[in-house]
């Protein structure tokens, strides 16, 4: 604790206004090219607290800080999602007591009365950076202004293998659909990492994407490693290579585990995918992230295509977003209608489908769905789903426009 670090933490005092969380993301030297890369696999920006380093001359020199995120919601509310908006750059020296400062800020202005207005983001949706950073700053912290083409990286998975700098072993990360450790239609996957536990002296690790890191393999022992998963059926779904779109996409938890969940998430997801690759979207650089209520425990507004439950396999679109995880997405709302908020089950594969199609005929220099669909707008994906005889009946329904901040 800053403040008092000869003592314990005490709860009371320090007590914040519901939720906070904070991120820091990462940056790797490539192990081919010699070049740094930017590693925002924790989408720092989805959180209260965002920090990201600056690397200059191939050392860390600063630290970008970005403040006000968060993904959760709740309808009939006024209330939105939002990534975290760039707040100041701090040097070593500085960053952690410009932390503490700006958690004492939030603490001292965060809403606690009403429960739905009471993270970060919206203390400063009210009161703005500019007053947030003046702030921090009567607090006797100095800081610079933020970067504003400085970017945090790509959502890394880390999947594969990959050097470990600290020791020269290896790392191998292996994709688990939805974070799930079960024998079923992905393999064995529970036996297997039991047997590579106990076969190999290693370290086993988990990442923010739900997927596993086993840690400090060393280079000759690789193959036989790598061998080892095969038996298991590992990379492998009834049968089929993962798909791209697959290993791209994911669900939080949702039903039955999770007693804030309304629809299915978890279980959904897998059974989306096989309806797409049968399809013949397997192959497509995107992600479909899904979760199974308004809280949107695995960011899917930042995924390419997301999918929030609103009741028992009922499902609401968020469009925007991007594979990378560097964009917020969005209902589709006009401004005064809210459509595809209520998509049943059984469709949503035909809605993505459609996005997809959408995409591939009139996308323009190797753009992104994310990026196509932020260029054409709103209205022209309305009028699109609208033209498809596969979802037009889908947009006959409409309800009032979300609550948007201004």
């Amino acid at each position: 604790l800053i403040r008092t670090p000869d003592k314990h933490f005490e709860y009371g005092p320090q007590l914040l206004n519901r939720k906070f969380k904070i991120a820091f993301s990462a940056v790797h030297r490539n192990e081919k090219t010699g070049e740094i890369e930017y590693d925002n696999c924790v989408e720092l920006r989805t959180n209260e607290i965002g920090t990201a380093p600056i690397v200059e001359g191939g050392k860390v020199v600063a630290y970008q800080v970005y403040i006000g995120g968060g993904q959760g919601e709740k309808n009939g509310k006024p209330t939105f999602a939002a990534l975290g908006k760039p707040f100041g750059v701090f040097t070593d020296d500085n960053l952690l007591p410009g932390l503490d400062a700006i958690t004492q800020v939030h603490s001292e202005w965060g809403d606690r009365k009403n429960r739905h207005w009471a993270r970060m983001k919206y203390v400063v949706h009210a009161k703005g950076i500019e007053w947030f950073q003046e702030q921090v700053k009567a607090r006797g912290v100095d800081f610079e202004q933020p970067l504003p083409d400085f970017d945090p990286g790509p959502r890394m998975l880390h999947h594969g293998w990959q050097k470990q700098p600290s020791n020269g072993l290896w790392a191998y990360g292996a994709y688990i659909e939805n974070g799930r450790i079960i024998n079923g239609a992905n393999g064995k996957l529970k036996a297997m990492v039991r047997h590579l536990m106990d076969s190999y002296d290693i370290e086993l690790m988990t990442t923010p994407n739900q997927d596993v890191l086993f840690t400090n393999i060393p280079e000759d022992a690789k193959q036989d490693f790598e061998a080892a998963m095969k038996p298991f059926g590992f990379g492998e779904r009834n049968g089929k290579a993962y798909s791209k779109l697959r290993v791209l996409s994911g669900a939080c938890v949702a039903l039955p585990t999770c007693r804030l969940a309304t629809a299915e998430s978890e279980l959904f997801e897998p059974e989306l995918i096989d309806q797409l690759e049968k399809m013949g979207y397997g192959d497509v650089a995107e992600s479909i992230g899904i979760t199974g209520c308004e809280r949107q425990c695995f960011r899917p507004a930042t995924k390419s295509i997301g999918w929030v439950g609103h009741g028992p396999d009922i499902y609401g679109i968020k469009l925007g977003g991007s594979e990378d995880a560097r964009h917020q997405g969005q209902w589709l709302t006009d401004g005064e209608k809210w459509y595809l908020k209520q998509v049943p089950r059984d469709h949503v594969a035909i809605v993505c489908a459609a996005l997809f199609d959408f995409h591939r005929d009139n996308a323009e220099g190797g753009e992104d769905l994310g990026a196509f669909l932020r260029r054409v707008g709103t209205e022209a994906v309305i009028e699109a789903l609208r033209n498809n005889p596969n979802t037009a009946h889908l947009l006959e329904k409409t309800y009032d426009a979300p609550y948007v901040p201004e």
